[in-house]
Formats: structure tokens, C-alpha cells, sequence
């Protein structure tokens, strides 16, 4: 099965192609308008069509407003006309360390708060310990313990509210998004109407405290 992975949250945006959830390729975008040509190339590259596409798997936020209204246009696109399974991931679940241990995956949310998810990684297992949500930057750090690791694409964003603690700068975790989407398709939940539901916006994600 191949899988189609698009993630245009934040300035770490990617495009990849994965056989079941093994990465074969991936594209950095540095501009969100590049995802469609850049997408057009990596299917050329590998010497498929469109059609060769079995699930197509998006983050849906939280992100840059732009970023993530591209990428879901072009999501929902190819999984409307095509009828490709088409399924949406918070974009903070994007974000994993390779290293086992506690994590909190931050994206910057502005208004000095992060949007932020905890997890733990046991090997290759990830597991998420807390629903996402929003937080104020100075209330963070009553979250942080020593063996806590901060995985972020906006590593200049955090440096100077967490110089005590292990900041780590993340990439999209191709593999783990596949693994996602891959569990829900199985599980039926997915749509090819060409529907992804965006969260990008503050009110949309509980205040943690």
C-alpha cells in the first residue's frame, strides 16, 4: 500500500511517499506553495501515478494558517477526484524524539503559548499520555520534569523560555504519520468526499494549566 503524506504545519513542512508505513522518499517544502509541484515530482520520481495511491494521510493542525489550508486543499483534491482514502492527524503528533523517555511535542501557538502534546517513547512504541491542548509559556515548565524532553520544529521560538530544560529541534516523523493514518483507515475512519477539518485556530484546543 502506497502512502501519500502531506504535513504543512509549520516552516518544517514535508511531502513523502511510504510503502504500508516504510518511507520511500520525502520532500521539504519550504513554501507552501511549492507542495503541489513538489508532489508532482516525487510521484514522477518514483515511477507511479496518482492512481497507484491507496490512502492519503494530512495533518489537520494546529499550524500555520496558510501552510495548512494548502496542504489540505491539495489532500482533499486528489481525495475527491480520485476517491483516495483520505484521513487527517493532529499536527502535533507529527513531532516525536528518537530517543526513549517522556516528551512534550510543542508547536508555537503565538500570544507567548505553545499548542502541546504529551507522550512517552518505549522504543519504537509512541504512546500519548494527555490530550493536546494550549498553554502559556510560564506555566509550561511546571510540566517539565529533568527527564522530560521538549521535541519542536520551532526551536528559536522556545530556546529563551527553556534554557533549564532539554530542548530538542523535531522533523515530521514520516513513518509514525503513516503508522497513524494507517491504524485509522483500518479502523474505517477515514472519507474519500475530500473532507479535513482544520484546527488552527486558539479557541479550538483546551487551555491547560
Amino acid at each position: 500500500m502506497k502512502i501519500l503524506v502531506i504535513d504543512t504545519s509549520t516552516s518544517k513542512g514535508v511531502v513523502a511517499l511510504t510503502e504500508d508505513v516504510c518511507l520511500i522518499e520525502q520532500c521539504p517544502i519550504s513554501k507552501a506553495r511549492d507542495l503541489v509541484p513538489l508532489t508532482a515530482a516525487l510521484i514522477q520520481r518514483n515511477k507511479i501515478s496518482f492512481n497507484d495511491i491507496s490512502l492519503i494521510v494530512a495533518t489537520m493542525g494546529p499550524g500555520l494558517f496558510n501552510g495548512l489550508r494548502v496542504g489540505a486543499m491539495v489532500a482533499k483534491t486528489l481525495s475527491f477526484t480520485l476517491k483516495i482514502p483520505l484521513v487527517g492527524i493532529s499536527s502535533l503528533k507529527a513531532f516525536t524524539p528518537e530517543e526513549e523517555g517522556p516528551f512534550i511535542s510543542l508547536i508555537d501557538a503565538k500570544q507567548n503559548s505553545a499548542f502541546v502534546i504529551k507522550g512517552e517513547r518505549k522504543g519504537k512504541e509512541i504512546l500519548y499520555t494527555q490530550q493536546e491542548g494550549r498553554i502559556a509559556l510560564p506555566l509550561l515548565s511546571s510540566h517539565i520534569d529533568a527527564k522530560t524532553l521538549l521535541c519542536t520544529p520551532d526551536l528559536s521560538t522556545f530556546e529563551p523560555f527553556f534554557k533549564q530544560h532539554r530542548l530538542q529541534e523535531c522533523l515530521p516523523n514520516i513513518e509514525h504519520l503513516a503508522q497513524l493514518g494507517f491504524t485509522r483507515f483500518s479502523m474505517g475512519e477515514f472519507n474519500t468526499e475530500g473532507k479535513l477539518p482544520l484546527a488552527y485556530s486558539l479557541d479550538q484546543y483546551q487551555v491547560l494549566k
